[in-house]
């Protein structure tokens, strides 16, 4: 439907309905969208506000991925500790509760006398080529 008048006042108020028009359609997009605009320059004196904001998200995000890799690390770190405490206390269990007896002072002199006498007695079943 087209608007035709007589005078200024027509196409003034013409032109007045289109601004709102357009504004409304702007207003809705911001609504649907949740954004206020899609360009910087559409933020009108906002926009350096902005774009602040937008590095500070960029460093608090990057901490935040910092802060996850060194927990991973820690954690690694934490299993691998916990579990060499654990081989050690096993290793230790293990020594102070051993089957095999210490060897006693006689026990190793006669295996030193049974092992002189081996050296020194003739080999009989030697081969000679």
């Amino acid at each position: 439907m087209t608007v035709s008048g007589v005078g200024i006042k027509t196409s003034i108020l013409a032109s007045r309905i289109l601004d709102l028009q357009s504004q409304f359609d702007s207003l809705q997009t911001q609504l649907a969208t949740g954004k206020k605009s899609n360009t910087y320059a559409g933020m009108g004196t906002n926009r350096g506000f902005a774009v602040a904001l937008r590095a500070q998200i960029s460093g608090i995000d990057s901490f935040t991925d910092t802060m996850t890799n060194v927990n991973t690390r820690i954690n690694v770190a934490n299993a691998a500790l916990t579990r060499i405490v654990a081989i050690g206390t096993t290793v230790q269990g293990a020594a102070t509760t051993s089957s095999t007896p210490a060897p006693s002072e006689t026990s190793i002199a006669s295996r030193s006398t049974v092992a002189r006498s081996w050296r020194s007695s003739p080999c009989t079943h030697r081969r000679s080529w």
